[in-house]
């Protein structure tokens, strides 16, 4: 039989940078009593991506973290209101998806 559970997770975030949700979407799989299936994880936000990658090692996030600040530099002057403020994260965005599916067991 096919089962299907949508749920919406709110995860607080102190700006800029990487947010672990392994442990939110992983009580929510708990909850749903799924053993094994697909998991679409979806973020709404327009300057926001999700990405994948394994976390035996804590440096791995850092070194994420100052892959993506040396790709998309912040000195860049823009001609948009809107890029002013937030063009950092849009372009970060271009180059991530805000749509990850993952089998799980």
């Amino acid at each position: 039989m096919l089962r299907q559970r949508q749920c919406r997770l709110s995860i607080r975030t102190k700006g800029r940078g990487l947010v672990d949700v392994t442990a939110a979407v992983l009580e929510e799989l708990r909850v749903s009593r799924i053993e094994e299936g697909l998991a679409t994880l979806f973020i709404r936000h327009t300057s926001a991506s999700l990405v994948i990658q394994e976390n035996a090692d804590p440096d791995v996030q850092d070194d994420l973290e100052r892959f993506f600040g040396r790709l998309v530099q912040t000195a860049i002057r823009y001609s948009s209101i809107a890029a002013k403020d937030r063009m950092t994260c849009l372009r970060m965005c271009a180059l991530r998806s805000q749509r990850r599916r993952s089998p799980f067991q």
